[in-house]
C-alpha cells in the first residue's frame, strides 16, 4: 500500500497545482485529494475538485469526483458521496 510519504508527493498535479486536503484511508490504499478554487471559503463550499487514489497492491488507480478535473463543483465534505470516474485527457481523441 501506498506510504504516507508517498501520498503527500502525489498531492501535486500537474494542472492543479498542490492539494489543499489530503485524506488518507485503509493504510494507504484509499486517499482523496482536494483542490479548491482560489475564491473557496472553506470545506463545505461547493468549489472544489477532488481526486481519488486507490490502490488494490498492485495497481493505482486515479479518479475525480462526478469525472470533473476542470471544474470546481463539489463540497470536499462530502468527497465519500460522489460518483467517481475516469477524467480523459483533453488531447485523447
Amino acid at each position: 500500500m501506498a506510504t504516507e510519504q508517498y501520498l503527500a508527493h502525489l498531492a501535486w498535479d500537474s494542472s492543479l497545482g498542490e492539494a489543499q486536503k489530503i485524506e488518507i484511508l485503509n493504510e494507504g490504499s484509499l486517499a482523496y485529494f482536494g483542490y479548491c478554487a482560489t475564491n473557496c471559503k472553506g470545506t463545505n463550499d461547493k468549489r472544489w475538485i477532488i481526486k481519488r487514489m486507490t490502490d488494490d497492491g498492485a495497481m493505482q488507480s486515479y479518479t475525480f469526483a462526478n469525472g470533473e478535473k476542470h471544474k470546481f463543483t463539489c463540497v470536499w465534505d462530502e468527497r465519500a458521496n460522489y460518483d467517481y470516474k475516469l477524467t480523459p485527457y483533453a488531447n485523447a481523441e
